[in-house]
């Protein structure tokens, strides 16, 4: 079973907007991309990287602005520099995942876009073997609560219509691993 779509009707909807572009890196082999979500209001994120048939999931601290950092990183781990380590950031979540693309010199390309909170973006594919998804869920920081160690909850009428996986992984810890396929 993929990631299911996700679309919240209790959210707020507020128009955000993703931009960047590449960077250098300094260490050789590694390719890097650096932007930011500029929302109207203030935001939060769940970051997701699906690699395979698993999704690693982690929650921004619960301080959100109308501008939050994003990053994509893809670090080497051979000579070739195709066996790949992806890092997917916003603020203060990292999700990771590994995949092995065609070439050395792949960059981490991002969907450009504009969209509102309360649903699913995808942000980026990477063709590879496996197949490498970033994905992300912004919330405006009104629909979410703090709860303890700056990790944030979405709120009961928020989370009331969502089903599983999503309502555990907004509800409950700030980071964890899914099984989306066998």
């Amino acid at each position: 079973m993929p990631l299911p779509p996700l679309v919240i009707p209790t959210a707020s909807r507020i128009p955000a907007r993703l931009v960047g572009a590449p960077v250098p890196h300094p260490t050789s082999g590694y390719r890097s991309w650096r932007g930011r979500v500029e929302a109207s209001a203030p935001i939060v994120a769940l970051v997701i990287n699906v690699t395979g048939p698993h999704a690693s999931w982690t929650r921004t601290s619960h301080r959100g602005t109308e501008s939050l950092e994003a990053t994509i990183l893809f670090s080497p781990y051979d000579g070739e520099n195709r066996r790949i380590t992806v890092s997917f950031g916003i603020l203060d979540a990292i999700a990771v995942g590994q995949t092995f693309v065609d070439s050395g010199l792949t960059q981490p390309a991002p969907q450009l876009r504009e969209f509102v909170t309360g649903e699913l973006v995808d942000i980026a594919h990477i063709s590879g073997d496996p197949i490498c998804e970033l994905k992300a869920l912004f919330l405006a920081r009104s629909d979410v609560a703090s709860v303890r160690n700056g990790v944030w909850h979405a709120k009961a009428d928020v989370a009331a219509t969502m089903p599983e996986p999503w309502h555990t992984i907004l509800t409950y810890g700030r980071t964890g691993q899914i099984k989306v396929a066998d």
